[in-house]
C-alpha cells in the first residue's frame, strides 16, 4: 500500500505571497500538521513522482517531530521523488525538525528528494531530515536551506546514528548553532556512514564544527567527500571537514578547501588515508579521479572516486555529483549550484561521406551529424531523434546513419533534440528537410549485331544504321538518300 503525488501542491493556497488565515492550511497559525508522529510514524510508500510541494509552512515551536512528515519508520518504507521548495517554505519546531521529516528510522529510506527553505529548532535539526536512526538511509538527495538550532544541527541531517547512512547526496545549506554543527550532518555516531557527498554552505557555532560533520564517533565512516564552506567556531574543535573525531572511526579519500573554509586542519586528518586539505584552486584542478598531474604536490586528490558517481568537469571546477544522469555541481564552492546555459545544435546531411543538400536513392549511406555547442564546456549531451519513412541502421552520440537504397522519392524531415546533463537540464532543437530523388537509370544499349530492323537479315539493316550514324555526325551530303531496307 502506498501514496503518490499526482501534481504540484502549494500551501499558499490563495497565491497572495503571504501565509496567513486566508490559506487553507493555516490552522490558527500552527500551519501544516505533520504526517505521522514519533509514537505513530508514517509507515508506507510515498512517491512524489517528481512533483514539488511549495511553501510548506509549519509553526509548532513546542512540538517534536516537525516537517512535512513528523516521523517515518519501518522496513520497506520509502519516501522518494519529492521536492520541497518556495520562498515561503518555513518549518519551526522543537526537537527533530526538517523540511521533509523530523525523524526517519527503522530501515526507512529517503531517496531522490530535495528541500529548500528555512528550518529552525532546538535539537536534531536538518535541512532535509532532523534525525536519521536505526539503519535508515538517505540517497541521491540534497538540501539548500537556512538551518539553525542549538545542538546537532546539519545542512542535510541533524544527527545520524545506529548504522544509518547518507550516500550520493549534498548540502548547500548555511548552518548555525551551538554544539555539533556540520555542513552536511551535525554529528555522526554509532556505525553511521557518509559516502560520496559534499557540502559548500557556511557553518558557524561554538563547539564541534566541521565542513561536512561537526563530530564523527563510534566506528562511523566518512568516505569520498569534500567541503568548501566557511567554518567558524567561536570556542573549540572547528575543522575543515570534521570538527572532532573520537572512537574507532574511518575517514578516507576526503578533502576540504583550506582557504575558503578558513581551516588549515581537520580532526583526524591523515595522508595515509588520503585525508588532507588543499586550496580551492587545487581541489578544482583534477579532471579525473586519482589525479597525479601535480595538482597537489606529492598527494593524490579524489583517489578511487567512481567516475559513474562523480563528474570532474574542467580544471576550474569542483567535482559534481551525478544523480539520475544529471550533474549537480557547485564549481566554485560558493554554496549555490551553477546556473545552466542552454546548448545549440545544428544538423549536417551527408551521403557517401560528402556534404549534400538532397539525396539520391542508391548512391550510398546517408548520415545526419549533429554538432552541439555549449557554453558549459564540461556538459555531456543526449540526442533524441524524430523521423518517418527512414530505417536507421546505426545511432551514435553525434548522429544517425541510414541506407538510401529503399528510400521512396519525396521530401523528408528529420529533427533532433539535444539535452545537456547539468542541473537543471536544458535542451535545443534542430530540424532539416531534404528531398530524395530516384536513381538515374540509363536506356539500355543495343546488343552487338542487333538492329532496329528485323533480326536475322544481313546487309540492309546495317546500311540504315550506318547512314543514321553518319547523318547524326554530319558526314552525309544532303543529296545522298541511299537507304537500304532489309528484305
Amino acid at each position: 500500500m502506498g501514496y503518490e503525488l499526482i501534481n504540484n501542491l502549494d500551501f499558499d493556497t490563495n497565491a497572495d505571497g503571504v501565509m496567513d488565515a486566508n490559506d487553507a492550511y493555516w490552522n490558527e497559525g500552527d500551519g501544516w500538521e505533520p504526517l505521522g508522529s514519533d509514537n505513530f510514524p508514517f509507515g508506507s510508500l510515498f512517491d512524489g513522482n517528481g512533483h514539488e510541494i511549495r511553501n510548506l509552512y509549519v509553526n509548532r515551536p513546542y512540538e517534536d517531530g516537525v516537517g512535512l512528515f513528523g516521523a517515518i519508520s519501518g522496513e520497506a518504507v520509502i519516501v522518494s521523488n519529492l521536492g520541497l521548495v518556495g520562498k515561503l517554505s518555513n518549518v519551526l519546531g522543537a526537537d527533530g525538525v526538517g523540511l521533509l521529516a523530523g525523524f526517519v528510522g527503522v530501515s526507512a529510506e529517503v531517496s531522490n528528494s530535495y528541500a529548500k527553505g528555512v528550518v529552525t529548532g532546538s535539537y536534531f535539526v536538518g535541512g532535509l531530515v532532523g534525525l536519521l536512526t536505526e539503519n535508515a538511509s538517505i540517497s541521491s538527495s540534497h538540501a539548500a536551506a537556512l538551518v539553525s538550532g542549538d545542538v546537532y544541527v546539519g545542512g542535510l541531517v541533524g544527527y545520524l546514528f545506529e548504522g544509518s547512512r547518507i550516500s550520493r547526496s549534498f548540502a548547500l545549506s548555511d548552518v548555525s548553532g551551538e554544539i555539533g554543527i556540520g555542513g552536511l550532518v551535525g554529528v555522526v555516531e554509532d556505525v553511521g556512514s557518509i559516502s560520496n557527498t559534499y557540502a559548500t554552505g557556511s557553518v558557524s557555532g561554538s563547539d564541534y564544527l566541521g565542513g561536512v560533520a561537526g563530530a564523527l564517533a563510534s566506528e562511523s565512516t566518512l568516505i569520498n567527500s569534500f567541503a568548501t564552506g566557511s567554518v567558524t567556531a567561536t570556542d573549540s574543535y572547528g575543522g575543515g571537514l570534521v570538527g572532532y573525531v573520537f572512537g574507532d572511526t574511518t575517514i578516507t579519500n576526503s578533502h576540504w578547501a583550506t582557504d575558503t573554509t578558513g581551516q588549515l586542519n581537520s580532526d583526524g586528518e591523515s595522508e595515509f588515508d588520503n585525508y588532507f586539505g588543499a586550496t580551492l584552486v587545487e581541489l578544482q584542478c583534477p579532471t579525473s579521479s586519482d589525479n597525479t598531474d601535480d595538482c597537489v604536490i606529492s598527494n593524490t586528490l579524489y583517489a578511487g572516486w567512481d567516475s559513474s558517481v562523480w563528474d570532474f568537469g574542467t580544471s576550474t571546477q569542483l567535482p559534481g555529483l551525478i544523480i539520475n544522469g544529471i550533474v549537480y555541481r557547485d564549481e566554485d564552492g560558493n554554496g549555490s549550484l551553477d546556473e545552466n546555459q542552454a546548448p545549440t545544435v545544428t544538423l549536417t546531411l551527408k551521403q557517401d561521406g560528402y556534404v549534400v543538400s538532397d539525396i539520391t536513392a542508391g548512391d550510398g549511406d546517408v548520415t545526419l551529424e549533429a554538432t552541439i555547442t555549449d557554453p558549459d564546456a564540461s556538459d555531456r549531451h543526449t540526442l533524441s531523434w524524430t523521423y518517418e519513412g527512414i530505417t536507421v541502421t546505426s545511432e551514435t552520440d553525434t548522429g544517425v546513419t541510414f541506407k538510401s537504397d529503399n528510400l521512396v522519392a519525396g521530401e523528408y524531415t528529420v529533427s533532433v533534440v539535444a539535452t545537456d546533463n547539468r542541473y537543471s537540464p536544458l535542451s535545443a532543437e534542430a530540424e532539416i528537410t531534404f528531398t530524395v530523388y530516384s536513381a538515374y537509370v540509363p536506356e539500355p544499349e543495343p546488343a552487338p549485331g542487333n538492329t532496329s530492323a528485323s533480326s536475322g537479315k544481313k546487309g540492309g539493316g546495317g546500311a540504315l544504321s550506318i547512314i543514321w550514324l553518319m547523318l547524326c555526325s554530319g558526314l552525309v551530303y544532303t543529296r545522298q538518300r541511299r537507304v537500304v531496307f532489309a528484305g
